[in-house]
């Protein structure tokens, strides 16, 4: 005990001295810790910030060729618009040449001669009718 007493002034400075460096490397262990997760944090957000940045170009890219696109369906569509008038017209027009001319009372008169143009009128229609299908259809593939 008089040990204690004669040396206290060392020991307390000795205790005093342990508890420092022990502050100090606590310190020291906790600001590595807090620095980590700060990289962690940071890395999590330029990786989403690049996700962001990507989806966001995807999305600009894709509305552009959105766009590009229905322009072209309506460039399409006023195509067929104009070739649907036009069959429409084409489709009066043979109207009113075939009600001018009472066909039944051809077939019963002169019967060779309407079943001769019937016969190669109907071959011309599915000709031509082939090669348009033929041709659309080598255009879509």
């Amino acid at each position: 005990m008089l040990f204690l007493l004669k040396y206290w002034k060392f020991i307390a400075g000795g205790l005093i001295i342990l508890s420092l460096v022990s502050s100090i490397i606590l310190f020291k262990q906790h600001y590595d810790t807090l620095k980590k997760e700060r990289d962690d944090y940071l890395l999590k957000f330029n990786t989403a910030e690049q996700n962001h940045k990507t989806t966001k170009a995807s999305f600009n890219q894709y509305k552009v060729d959105a766009e590009r696109n229905i322009e072209n369906l309506s460039i399409s569509l006023d195509n067929l618009a104009g070739q649907f008038e036009m069959a429409v017209e084409k489709s009066n027009e043979l109207e009113k040449m075939l009600s001018k001319h009472d066909f039944g009372y051809l077939a019963k008169k002169k019967p060779g001669l309407i079943n001769n143009r019937v016969n190669s009128a109907t071959d011309r229609l599915f000709r031509t009718l082939e090669q348009e299908t033929r041709t659309n259809g080598s255009d879509s593939n």
